[in-house]
């Protein structure tokens, strides 16, 4: 069960659990859950071309939507 089919899988579990009046604010955490979690996109800018990141601003990648690159993935080494 990947990430996403957790998330929704938990939402119809808490939702029959939860009161009604409690039940609009774990779907909004659960909500904001998922945006946290989908993939990153590149951020566009005008004209439709692939923002550039400014870098006078350390804590800000304006490249990326979210404004944090993703972590590079680590390659794996041949053991040969």
């Amino acid at each position: 069960m990947n990430t996403k089919e957790r998330i929704e899988y938990l939402t119809k579990r808490l939702a029959s659990v939860v009161s009604p009046k409690a039940k609009n604010e774990v779907q909004a955490a659960l909500d904001l859950l998922k945006g946290e979690i989908a993939a990153p996109k590149r951020a566009h800018d005008e004209d439709g071309h692939f923002a550039a990141d400014d870098p006078s601003t350390k804590d800000i990648n304006e490249a990326w939507k979210s404004g944090k690159s993703p972590k590079k993935k680590k390659s794996k080494k041949n053991e040969d």
